[in-house]
């Protein structure tokens, strides 16, 4: 039984590695999603694997919208990255956490899960989700009003992306910033940071590059450039 559910989890590894969200039925992530839940099933045996699939399936949950099913799961990854000491393995799945908690307005919660990031940090030294902890808690801050520590934590998360050269967490950090200096209305610096954020994209990253258009033409329209 082991070695058939660990066979179901690669199959469904390679199948979402390959597959664009939108080509996925909900049947098939439901499917992907039971043959995670039949990891937990084997622990030990199936710790690996499960990570793995979780990074792969996440994005196409997150993109679909299934947000409270899936934070259940985070939350058993969650616990079993602490039962057996693997804190690179919780780092990264706060992360995630922080995300979904975040996009669904739950600050507080979010807050709490960056902030077990810059704890795990000093353990695993693991710069990118530790960047991508900054950036959110930047953008949040924004939207609280507090602008000069969003500038901070958002600046900070724009030198880690740069450090390690991941150009699109880069051009999306760009756009944070924007928006901090467009909420300051320090005008030239938000277009600067707009416009720098656009030559990072690589040209099949139109979904980024739309994004930042939009808050560029919000930038254009608050100064009245028509």
């Amino acid at each position: 039984m082991q070695r058939i559910i660990l066979n179901n989890a690669r199959y469904w590894q390679t199948r979402l590695e390959v597959a664009q969200t939108v080509a996925l039925t909900e049947a098939d992530l439901r499917t992907a999603a039971m043959a995670l839940e039949a990891l937990f099933t084997i622990m030990p045996a199936g710790l690996a694997a499960a990570f793995e699939l979780t990074k792969t399936l996440h994005p196409h949950m997150k993109t679909r919208g299934y947000w409270e099913e899936w934070e259940t799961f985070l939350d058993e990854l969650i616990r079993l990255a602490q039962q057996y000491a693997r804190p690179r393995e919780e780092m990264s799945l706060r992360t995630r956490q922080g995300e979904i908690q975040y996009q669904r307005g739950r600050y507080a919660e979010a807050y709490q899960s960056y902030r077990r990031i810059w704890r795990l940090y000093a353990v695993t030294g693991d710069r990118r989700n530790y960047a991508v902890a900054l950036s959110n808690l930047g953008e949040m801050s924004r939207l609280r009003g507090q602008l000069w520590r969003a500038r901070v934590l958002t600046e900070s998360a724009l030198a880690e992306f740069a450090a390690i050269g991941n150009a699109l967490r880069q051009a999306y950090t760009e756009n944070h910033l924007a928006m901090v200096y467009l909420n300051l209305q320090e005008w030239d610096a938000s277009e600067a940071h707009f416009l720098q954020g656009l030559a990072l994209l690589a040209p099949e990253e139109q979904q980024a590059r739309a994004y930042l258009h939009q808050n560029l033409g919000l930038l254009y329209m608050t100064t009245q450039q028509f």
